[in-house]
């Protein structure tokens, strides 16, 4: 297995390996905002018996060196068979046993689970509503949609809603983001850190909608792109407005944008398949409202140094066991086995 870096000199340097049709996670252009917002590098393993890839976050905490999967291992782009995802899946976890590379491999990001997952390691179902935007024109993709929400878009039009698209919405973007993200208690991206991503990115890679009821900002979205897919990564809400379905507009007419601009799927970016969660099931329902594949598969993490993994997973469960949303998705799920 050879490991790729666009940051560590002391590796091969993974520049020119992929283009635009390979996802976002293995782009120059995110690794290189992951570095300069957190000083975290990815690398690229590649698996020469498989001819295929896959980045991994390397996060060093002190003494400890933690990994992150981004993404399915891929293939010329495309995914591997669930019996070849295996086999790179034990080939690597194989090689950072060996290497000493991690200690443990914290659970993968939402848009890197896997359709298998390694022996002796903690899991839980999840998946992402995908759509294939090369298979839709305009009103083929509406009719695609849950009839509700093609009332609701039809509403919104009849009533005024515009829509507005360009990196340029950004204060916008961000006051509404920022309000939804606070209101639920949960990691807020700072601005700087938006206009990094921004500035890493470019037009060629991210995109910003805002939908408007007259003057005022009722919602917004951020999505990161190569032509193979878009990300809706972020997200915000707010203000007084009639216009019921103006977030279900905004998602159509970034949809047609990206569709033509070549983009070939719209990625929601994650679900809980199994959740018994109210907000959560919400979120599931207003994802598969818009037609689109629901991609299945799981999450995982597992430790790969038991002994010095064992002493932290002491300390860390002490220290939060009264804060349950500190708890990553696996265990909040409950549904893994070690």
């Amino acid at each position: 297995m050879t490991v790729y870096s666009y940051i560590n000199k002391l590796l091969p340097s993974a520049k020119g390996l992929f283009d635009d049709r390979w996802p976002l996670p293995f782009h120059e252009e995110l690794a290189n905002y992951n570095f300069d917002t957190t000083q975290i590098d990815t690398l690229i393993f590649y698996d020469k018996q498989i001819n295929a890839y896959m980045p991994v976050r390397y996060i060093k905490v002190k003494l400890l060196k933690f990994g992150q999967i981004q993404y399915a291992p891929l293939s010329d782009g495309e995914l591997l068979s669930e019996e070849e995802e295996k086999l790179f899946l034990d080939h690597f976890i194989e090689y950072c046993r060996k290497k000493h590379l991690f200690h443990h491999l914290i659970q993968s990001h939402p848009s890197g689970f896997t359709r298998s997952f390694p022996n002796s390691s903690a899991y839980c179902p999840f998946g992402s509503y995908v759509t294939n935007l090369s298979l839709f024109d305009d009103e083929s993709l509406l009719t695609s949609y849950d009839p509700k929400y093609k009332k609701a878009i039809a509403h919104s039009i009849k009533n005024g809603a515009t829509v507005k698209l360009g990196l340029d919405q950004l204060p916008q973007f961000y006051i509404l983001y920022q309000n939804s993200i606070n209101k639920a208690k949960i990691y807020c991206d700072s601005h700087s850190s938006i206009q990094t991503l921004l500035r890493n990115l470019g037009p060629d890679k991210c995109e910003i909608g805002v939908v408007y009821d007259g003057e005022q900002a009722i919602g917004a979205i951020l999505v990161q792109f190569t032509k193979h897919t878009a990300y809706v990564t972020h997200a915000g809400m707010g203000g007084d407005s009639k216009l019921y379905g103006a977030m279900k507009y905004l998602h159509f007419e970034m949809m047609k944008h990206l569709r033509d601009k070549n983009v070939k799927f719209y990625d929601f970016v994650g679900v809980r398949i199994n959740n018994k969660t109210a907000s959560l099931d919400g979120i599931f329902r207003f994802k598969k409202g818009f037609g689109g594949k629901l991609n299945s598969g799981y999450l995982w993490k597992i430790d790969l140094n038991t002994s010095i993994m064992k002493v932290y997973n002491k300390i860390y469960d002490f220290r939060f066991k009264d804060l349950p949303h500190m708890k990553d998705i696996i265990d909040q799920e409950n549904l893994g086995a070690k």
